[in-house]
């Protein structure tokens, strides 16, 4: 991470105006925008439902660990096990999904910050 003395390819400092607010909302905008867009280009639609189902799930059950997620899923959406393991997986690989240690050799899953500002950002996507 280059931190906040990045620099744009015509040598201006990008950082150096965001103590002014506009400037901030102006970047912040375009950032989630290309953020939005890289998501919608590089996930399938069946990867976004599932951000938006672990979502939903880990909603009402904080402390599930990954393989219990995987399991609650594979059941709700009847999805083969399998598959639910290998699609999350690449939701966390891509830092939209992440694990935290939760005691003696138990740890629990949870969104991202990337992962949860994707779900404030895209409509849920339909599946059919």
């Amino acid at each position: 991470m280059m931190g906040l003395a990045a620099k744009s390819s015509n040598g201006d400092r990008l950082f150096d105006n965001l103590h002014s607010t506009p400037h901030f909302h102006y970047l912040f905008f375009h950032l989630a925008y290309a953020f939005t867009q890289l998501a919608k280009a590089r996930l399938t639609p069946k990867q976004l439902h599932l951000l938006f189902e672990t979502h939903q799930t880990l909603r009402y059950n904080p402390d599930l660990s990954p393989t219990a997620l995987a399991d609650r899923l594979s059941k709700k959406l009847r999805i083969p096990l399998s598959t639910i393991k290998f699609n999350l997986a690449i939701l966390k690989g891509a830092g939209l999904l992440e694990t935290k240690p939760a005691g003696k050799q138990q740890t629990t899953a949870h969104l991202s910050y990337g992962g949860q500002l994707l779900i404030q950002l895209l409509p849920e996507p339909k599946i059919g």
